[in-house]
């Protein structure tokens, strides 16, 4: 199963709970396994109640797949979904998750406690009594978090979209240029400031050298505004967006900016106190935070689309460091000389050491499972928050090794006897014995996620890397887009039956997203835009026994499963989809076709998600299970004849067993419909 270039796999799903964080799921599973995992860190007082056992049912049909159970893979108390706001205060890290809608409370290096907070946490801040304020962007209120608690609720302006502490004084951005001063007693306004742009104020950054003074972000401008006297004194049109810091002595501002004229980015250095431009440097991309660290002589830059931190001098702006770090980090605080990054695509937060980049184990948020492979010793399944491979054999967990930073794509190389480990955000496929232990290492395009063994050719495609796993050559393939530009394929499809590759990348075309289309590869290596699948897809496996291509598309809010005939050219059967497709898995022996579905049309989080079977000689639904989270990989065990499924809110990997079915008819030809 892949996910998507630009979507989210979050699915929110329905059920009872089933013991050890794994939730029940329809039909009703018999009793899940026994946990091989250490329990969580002692949580602070608001620690979440225990799930419940689940309730004994009957024996499911014999001639219908059905749970089995579900193999809790990580304890944590709760899920941190999209981390990208962080708060320390009296040792506690405080992480606000926007899509989860919690906080996560960090001590010690581990989750816990998480702390329910409103809608949309996008903005924290702490003072110095040790109070935590959270804003919740959609409700329009300010939470009051004491220790693990939430303990006042006020109401502020609609709109509202940054947040600062000023000694003990909360302040807020709102939506038409203000900052509005709150007191930390009772929330009542104690004084507002006009920006001379009238604007959403999109970030607040405090001179913590001297409580009088504030600088403001808006669209395109960094206001310096007077705390004291309530007044506006300097605006600097630099092509910000949010990445803007104090130094230390409050001197300095350094801001990260878009210059449209060039189509560059660049880290400026700015007097605090007229906001002239000092210094600057080109940046390789769009930053999205910047922070001055505690020793005033670093200043560290979140590069989100490179999945990087990028460190320089502040003095004068040289680059020290870079590191690799996970999937879209967007948030940075130093505490206790630590470097912390909020990685809001791999649902961690990495710890870097500020002086040389040197990375610690990260702090993984959710239990967020990537992928998922059968391996010599049972179920592979790559934890992308957690750094780690875990390995699943008679329904416990037997086995974790490091992966690198972020693991999200796994594949098992019998010809090697090999695990092939692809993470994007860090550039590199790694190889690793049965043990973990790693025998040899490829760089690949930082962000490419293609990882697709082709069995019958012994190649391995990572990212924009071709293996030959019998002679170890290496080669680069790319896509070329309808605009000339060479982008690392997101998928890849082999038709065995007349050995042709099948690239799936960008259209390239402007204004359509890029949506996700298939290219033939070529015996020159050129590509040719055409194959299996419509505009915009998200998954597509082929079978071999069939000779026929499936494929999941979503496009214009339209979503569907299409069959496609490769020796006719032609779309063989089109069924519309009333649910957000997730992807694919095909069973060759039972001859079930495997989808993970996730809300139902219109988009609707509570309507949950489902595992669907369809029967790949008449396209018959065969079966439909409701699951309780977001389904995040999906793999088939042909020796065990089990399909598996990761489960971000249930922590674990479901069971199915998936009984062996007759040999297929021929497909029933059925005409093309459009969505």
């Amino acid at each position: 199963m892949r996910r998507s270039r630009w979507a989210r796999w979050l699915v929110a799903l329905l059920a009872a709970t089933l013991s050890l964080g794994c939730t029940q799921a329809t039909p009703t599973p018999v009793p899940a396994f026994v946990s091989a995992t250490p329990a969580a860190a002692a949580p602070l007082a608001s620690s979440p109640t225990p799930p419940r056992s689940p309730t004994p049912a009957p024996t499911p049909t014999p001639q219908e797949p059905w749970i089995v159970g579900c193999v809790p893979l990580y304890h944590l108390p709760g899920q941190g979904i999209e981390p990208r706001a962080m708060a320390a205060t009296e040792g506690r890290l405080y992480v606000a998750n926007a899509q989860s809608a919690n906080l996560s409370v960090i001590e010690g290096g581990q989750v816990v406690a998480t702390i329910a907070a409103g809608a949309e946490p996008i903005a924290l801040a702490a003072d110095r009594a040790g109070r935590v304020y959270v804003l919740d962007g959609r409700e329009s209120q300010l939470l009051v978090i004491e220790g693990a608690a939430v303990v006042r609720r006020w109401t502020i302006p609609p709109g509202s979209g940054s947040l600062a502490v000023v000694g003990e004084t909360p302040w807020i951005g709102t939506g038409d240029g203000r900052l509005l001063a709150l007191s930390p007693e009772g929330g009542s306004e104690l004084g507002a400031i006009s920006l001379s742009q009238n604007a959403p104020v999109l970030r607040i950054v405090p001179d913590l050298a001297d409580a009088r003074w504030a600088a403001a972000v808006t669209y395109g401008r960094i206001h310096r505004v007077d705390l004291n006297l309530g007044v506006e004194t300097a605006v600097a049109e630099v092509g910000i967006w949010r990445a803007l810091a104090y130094s230390h002595d409050g001197t300095h501002l350094y801001a990260g900016v878009y210059r449209a004229e060039a189509d560059e980015h660049h880290l400026l250095k700015l007097t605090a106190s007229d906001l002239a431009l000092l210094d600057e440097v080109r940046l390789s991309s769009a930053p999205r935070a910047v922070l001055v660290d505690s020793t005033g002589d670093r200043v560290h830059v979140a590069l989100p689309e490179e999945h990087a931190v990028l460190t320089l001098n502040a003095a004068g702006l040289e680059p020290l460091w870079r590191a690799n770090v996970g999937r879209e980090p967007v948030g940075l605080l130093c505490m206790d000389g630590v470097l912390y990054v909020a990685c809001a695509g791999s649902d961690q937060v990495a710890r870097l050491d500020p002086a040389t980049g040197e990375r610690s184990a990260p702090i993984p948020l959710a239990a967020r499972i990537a992928a998922l492979s059968t391996g010599p010793e049972g179920m592979l399944a790559a934890l992308g928050a957690a750094d780690q491979v875990t390995v699943l054999r008679d329904s416990e967990v037997q086995a974790r090794w490091p992966a690198g930073p972020d693991p999200q794509r796994l594949a098992w190389l019998p010809e090697l006897e090999q695990v092939a480990v692809l993470s994007p955000s860090a550039g590199t496929l790694t190889l690793h014995d049965r043990h973990g232990t790693v025998v040899a290492a490829h760089p690949v395009r930082a962000g490419a996620d293609a990882l697709y063994h082709d069995i019958t050719n012994r190649r391995l495609y990572a990212g924009d890397l071709v293996l030959d796993l019998a002679t170890g050559i290496t080669a680069t393939v790319v896509v070329t887009t309808a605009l000339g530009a060479a982008e690392a394929p997101a998928l890849v499809a082999v038709d065995s039956a007349r050995d042709i590759t099948y690239l799936v990348a960008g259209n390239g075309v402007l204004g359509s997203n890029s949506g996700l289309m298939a290219y033939r590869l070529e015996d020159d290596g050129t590509t040719t835009a055409g194959g299996p699948g419509r505009l915009s897809l998200v998954d597509v496996c082929y079978d071999e026994e069939l000779d026929l291509f499936y494929s999941l598309y979503q496009h214009m809010g339209a979503y569907g499963l299409q069959v496609w005939d490769p020796a006719t050219g032609s779309e063989r059967l089109h069924l519309p989809l009333e649910r957000r497709p997730i992807g694919l898995a095909l069973n060759p022996i039972t001859h079930h076709l495997w989808l993970a579905l996730g809300e139902a049309l219109p988009l609707d989080a509570s309507s949950g998600g489902a595992l669907r079977a369809y029967d790949t000689g008449t396209m018959d639904l065969v079966t439909e299970m409701a699951l309780s989270g977001p389904v995040t990989a999906l793999s088939v065990d042909t020796r065990e004849g089990r399909v598996y499924a990761g489960c971000d809110t249930d922590q674990g990997v479901w069971v199915i067993q998936d009984l062996p079915m007759p040999e297929p008819s021929a497909p029933t030809a059925r005409p093309a419909t459009t969505a």
